[in-house]
């Protein structure tokens, strides 16, 4: 056995850079949702974007970055649906529903190519952690 043993099986991660503070231009790559390899039963949302503009010095224009939404918070599915709407700048809230997200997050990937701003700032939860709460509307 050597040390790479077991990589033929392996699965790729697709690691990219989170969002962080800043205002941003992206054009979205995908859109999804998963299942935690780590934590069965937990599953995210995940946004994963081409920068086009942004104020944040680390970022590269032409890298890839990701939103990612833990499931599980209380708040996910109206940052869901607000990023939904900033998508669709001619919907009303209403028209957000469980059918469009589920479209959305299809193999037919309809949000790939379409631009959307976003502008984050950074907050502290309840137990004292930072996070980046975002912002989002159209491009």
């Amino acid at each position: 056995m050597g040390i790479f043993s077991g990589i033929k099986d392996a699965q790729i991660t697709g690691a990219s850079k989170y969002l962080g503070p800043g205002q941003w231009l992206l054009k979205v790559k995908k859109c999804e949702v998963f299942e935690s390899t780590k934590k069965k039963g937990r599953h995210f949302f995940l946004a994963e974007f081409e920068t086009v503009e942004a104020t944040d010095s680390h970022s590269v224009i032409g890298e890839t970055r990701s939103w990612l939404v833990n499931l599980d918070q209380d708040s996910a599915l109206g940052n869901i649906k607000a990023f939904a709407l900033a998508l669709t700048p001619d919907a009303k809230e209403s028209d957000i529903d469980e059918d469009m997200v589920e479209e959305l997050v299809s193999s037919e990937n309809p949000a790939a190519g379409l631009e959307v701003r976003a502008e984050g700032v950074l907050r502290e939860s309840k137990n004292g952690n930072e996070y980046t709460r975002f912002t989002w509307s159209s491009s």
